[in-house]
């Protein structure tokens, strides 16, 4: 058996023992960062996980959208695959050091070191990243005659079979108020920014009020909206119908008044009727 297929073996079984997300699919950042470490080992062959992190020791170094861009380009993948390159991704670290062992058993020799780390990282590139590139795009069927709510509600339970109803809210709250807020700067961020990663009061603000946009409201949602009664802004939380009875009680027991709640359903729907009778 030659070194690159026992190479894409190794690689086949440390892929198969990660963990899945989305779409029943491993961390896109884990994907990302495997490809810039194999591309850094091409040239420099230190297997201690330690000469691969960044001064914190949590994040993979020299790791971007561009770094991944320019490693998917030398295999022919020039399609966008992440814009913040997987920088957010917690658990890489943890995911290269396995790699970097998996590697370490293959016990390469100096002249085989190109041929075996580049065919890892074309097969990441033509089955795993190709995974990602395919996965199910969320769909809903329009009916004129529907509520626009249930049209909301339809596509929210369709994006949760994917694990994208988060990421589906938050995208279309943001889309409604670029529309009807056309003079202030809505921000597009990444769903997997946390808004205290990026120095945000909550998911979006317009002028003194910050809107909360979760499909699963837990404890820590509340203590930002605290946080933003204490600093004197007003607070709007969105959520699913379904969580809309228990998020307006857990509401009601903060200490300021200044907060709004609201299905996201309604929230969304009442604009689309507005504008189709427009």
């Amino acid at each position: 058996m030659s070194i690159e297929a026992d190479a894409i073996r190794a690689l086949a079984t440390w892929y198969g023992n990660l963990s899945l997300y989305r779409d029943k699919l491993p961390a896109m950042g884990t994907l990302c960062a495997a490809l810039v470490v194999l591309q850094r080992l091409r040239t420099d062959f230190d297997l201690d996980i330690e000469r691969h992190v960044a001064e914190q020791g949590a994040q993979i170094a020299t790791l971007s959208a561009e770094s991944v861009a320019r490693v998917l380009a030398e295999y022919g993948e020039t399609r966008q695959l992440t814009k913040v390159g997987g920088r957010t991704n917690r658990g890489a670290r943890g995911d290269i050091a396995d790699l970097l062992q998996t590697i370490k058993g293959l016990d390469l020799a100096t002249e085989s070191r190109e041929l075996a780390l580049t065919a890892m990282q074309r097969h990441i590139v033509d089955n795993y990243v190709a995974l990602h590139f395919k996965k199910k795009r969320v769909k809903a069927r329009f009916n004129a005659d529907h509520d626009a709510g249930n049209l909301i509600s339809e596509i929210l339970a369709n994006a949760q079979t994917s694990g994208k109803a988060g990421a589906v809210a938050e995208y279309l709250i943001g889309a409604k108020l670029a529309l009807i807020y056309p003079e202030i700067e809505i921000r597009n961020k990444p769903y997997s920014s946390g808004d205290d990663q990026v120095g945000h009061e909550g998911d979006f603000q317009v002028n003194r009020t910050v809107f909360h946009v979760t499909v699963a409201p837990m404890a820590g949602v509340y203590s930002k909206i605290q946080a933003n009664l204490d600093r004197g802004l007003k607070a709007l939380l969105l959520v699913p119908r379904s969580k809309l009875e228990g998020a307006s009680q857990n509401v009601a027991m903060l200490s300021k008044p200044g907060v709004g709640v609201d299905s996201i359903e309604a929230y969304l729907g009442r604009n689309i009727d507005e504008l189709a009778k427009s």
